[in-house]
């Protein structure tokens, strides 16, 4: 048997309200993308061979899900147009079909089956058989030997307790299921986690006090997530992967999406919370979590801002002079040694107004090398571009100029570019699935203190441990390219 899975445009246009950029495919459901569930089934089938069919073009399939060898199958990809019903998507997928039992997967919703109690398919016995909820089916035909001479029409409409279809057809759809599985069904499936404890699914790197963190179950934790001091995570609480949750607040039946930030202080119940927007899936509401930067008022944020520059202007004015020495040095080392320096575009607002800035290229590590990120001769020239204002001392990653952080500061809370960051000094890559949670992180408790940390921390780890930032600096500038 073989599968094909086609989940067509229109059946879940409502997602791209909510979830703009996600693939409904690769959409969560317990930390888990909607399409491993049906991979895990074929699995449970012994079917090798799936065929996901696409209606665009782009390759978020193929690079999330790649040939499936992770799971023991073998996954292909091709292309349907939007309207076309499940006659048409076999006939287009002829080859892969012909002599072949075929169960198709049509339209968008959950797969419900027990890992433990489905059995395997008796073709003989649900010989074409569908699976029918509304718009969406699972269809069985037995030996295609004649696409074009399939008759859907005559398919017999069953019900089949150890399968059915859980309908995706709005965000209070997502919502129930996410919260029923975890509640009453989580032992059906196969779920990410680590540990044996009865409801409760936790990732790895989750750090928190255990002291001042309460948790209740049932709950999920993804992997890479921080929890402050002092909050509550309730029950049916859903916390996905690269997610920090600031101090004092408190999660309940709610559904934290990878990759966002919680702020303190916050109760957090029934909701979803995707990036910087909290989501009601009842009502079907949004409303944008904003920086209290942007809340205050205008007069408030330009005084604010003014006091800021001066006093990193003030602080940029001293490493400057006392920085003078190590860089003549630096620049006789430089005469012998594989070191350049030339001028690249950074984005320097949150506007994307772009800024040639000085910046210096090495092939590889060594001595010169080195020395150039003990003393932070590469961020030397740059100290003029604090004491002009177009950058900041402390303050966000400065990101080059391209598509991929084009799109990335908008989702920023407030772009300070600036020569030393939380980012650098955790040695975050531009890459890494933590980068925008830690710049968001720094966004939301950017105070005179936590920049004074950043600032020193990042001194004291350059000098003694060069050759880690000296790395980071090598993965960034190919990045770049």
């Amino acid at each position: 048997m073989k599968c094909l899975i086609y989940c067509s445009k229109d059946s879940s246009r409502w997602l791209k309200k909510f979830f703009p950029d996600i693939h409904p495919l690769i959409l969560n459901i317990l930390n888990k993308p909607l399409l491993e569930y049906f991979i895990d089934f074929c699995v449970l089938q012994n079917i090798k061979d799936i065929r996901v069919i696409k209606n665009d073009p782009n390759n978020l399939l193929e690079d999330y899900f790649k040939d499936g060898t992770q799971w023991g199958v073998n996954i292909s990809y091709s292309l349907a147009k939007e309207n076309d019903e499940p006659k048409k998507l076999i006939q287009k997928n002829a080859s892969f079909c012909k002599n072949n039992d075929i169960i198709l997967f049509y339209g968008f919703f959950f797969l419900k089956y027990e890992k433990g109690k489905v059995p395997k398919l008796d073709i003989s016995r649900f010989q074409n058989m569908m699976i029918n909820a509304g718009n969406n089916s699972i269809n069985i035909i037995a030996d295609v030997k004649d696409v074009f001479a399939i008759d859907f029409s005559r398919q017999n409409i069953v019900e089949y307790h150890e399968i059915s279809i859980a309908k995706l057809e709005s965000i209070e759809d997502y919502w129930n299921i996410n919260m029923d599985i975890l509640k009453n069904s989580a032992e059906d499936y196969y779920l990410p986690g680590y540990n044996n404890q009865k409801d409760e699914y936790l990732g790895k790197n989750i750090v928190f006090n255990p002291h001042t963190v309460e948790f209740q179950k049932p709950l999920m934790i993804g992997d890479n997530v921080q929890i402050k001091d002092n909050c509550q995570i309730g029950e049916c609480s859903i916390i996905g992967n690269n997610v920090i949750i600031d101090s004092a607040s408190q999660i309940e039946k709610s559904i934290i999406y990878e990759q966002s930030y919680i702020g303190s202080d916050l109760e957090i119940k029934n909701k979803i919370v995707y990036r910087d927007f909290l989501i009601d899936p009842i009502s079907g509401s949004m409303m944008q979590i904003v920086d209290e930067y942007f809340v205050a008022g205008i007069e408030k944020n330009i005084l604010k801002s003014s006091l800021q520059k001066l006093r990193h202007r003030l602080v940029a004015l001293l490493l400057l002079v006392f920085g003078v020495l190590p860089f003549f040095i630096g620049s006789c080392i430089q005469i012998f040694s594989n070191i350049k320096w030339e001028k690249k575009k950074f984005f320097i607002s949150p506007k994307l107004q772009v800024h040639s800035l000085p910046t210096f290229l090495i092939s590889g590590s060594n001595f010169s090398s080195r020395f150039f990120i003990r003393f932070m001769l590469d961020k030397y020239p740059l100290l003029f571009a604090v004491l002009s204002g177009k950058l900041f001392l402390i303050g966000n990653q400065l990101l080059p100029k391209n598509n991929l952080n084009a799109k990335l500061i908008p989702k920023m809370k407030s772009y300070q570019p600036a020569l030393f960051s939380y980012s650098e000094m955790l040695l975050t890559n531009f890459d890494d699935p933590e980068f925008l949670m830690h710049e968001m992180y720094y966004s939301h408790n950017k105070n005179f203190s936590f920049q004074f940390a950043i600032f020193f921390k990042t001194l004291i780890n350059r000098f003694f441990n060069a050759e880690n930032y000296l790395q980071k600096f090598l993965n960034n500038k190919s990045m770049e390219k």
